[in-house]
């Protein structure tokens, strides 16, 4: 927010620089024989005017000073809460950015758990079907060692058979 008031804080000060620098320009000069008359300078020893400068002096030094000093403290004071802000900023910031990480990991670990019971799903079908196909594998297995067998065994009934008839 202070940011973005400098730029018209800048415009305000350099108008009003402006505008007092104007009236400077533009303002009557003081007629000395009014001024000697209005400050009573006449009716004043050469001690007395001097005093009346130098005070005159000190107190244009005063209040430079004290416009000064203020002007300092709002600069402080400005940085004091520019500081307090941006600690204020930062923190919600990190607020926010936990709370989001942690929506954030919670959601992860729920799709973690959820590929994770997917690949087990995965990984009991694959045996399933692994232990199914094997079993068919076998069935064929047996299936073709009992042909085998019952072939081996017509073969030797045959050859035996063949024999008697050669024999005979």
């Amino acid at each position: 927010a202070t940011a973005e008031a400098l730029p018209e804080l800048h415009a305000c000060l350099d108008s009003l620089r402006k505008r007092l620098q104007q009236e400077k320009d533009t303002a009557p000069e003081v007629n000395q024989k009014l001024r000697i008359i209005a400050t009573d300078e006449d009716k004043m020893t050469k001690d007395d005017k001097r005093e009346f400068i130098m005070f005159e002096g000190q107190q244009e030094y005063d209040w430079e000073r004290q416009i000064s000093l203020k002007m300092k403290e709002q600069m402080r004071k400005r940085d004091v809460h520019t500081k307090e802000c941006l600690q204020r900023i930062t923190r919600a910031l990190h607020r926010r950015w936990r709370r989001e990480r942690d929506r954030e990991k919670a959601r992860s670990l729920e799709r973690i758990d959820a590929l994770i019971k997917a690949m087990d799903a995965t990984e009991a079908e694959l045996d399933r079907i692994r232990k199914e196909h094997l079993q068919i594998a076998q069935e064929q297995v047996d299936e073709l060692e009992s042909e085998r067998r019952r072939l081996q065994e017509q073969t030797r009934v045959l050859m035996g058979a063949a024999l008697v008839v050669r024999q005979e």
